[in-house]
């Protein structure tokens, strides 16, 4: 079992690795929304939207 594989292994580590660890992956996720490129400017153009 793939899980209860993993959990021990888990087990295993020293918290502060583990926290480490999960906070380096969420630094590298927002990595590419802090790019210096522009991004699209918002459009006011209303035409797009349905009116009810």
């Amino acid at each position: 079992m793939y899980l209860l594989k993993t959990l021990r292994e888990l087990v295993d580590q020293p918290t502060d690795k583990l926290l480490a660890a999960r906070y380096d992956k969420f630094r590298r996720m927002g990595r590419f929304l802090e790019s210096d490129a522009p991004g699209p400017e918002p459009s006011n153009d209303r035409s797009t939207e349905s009116t009810s």
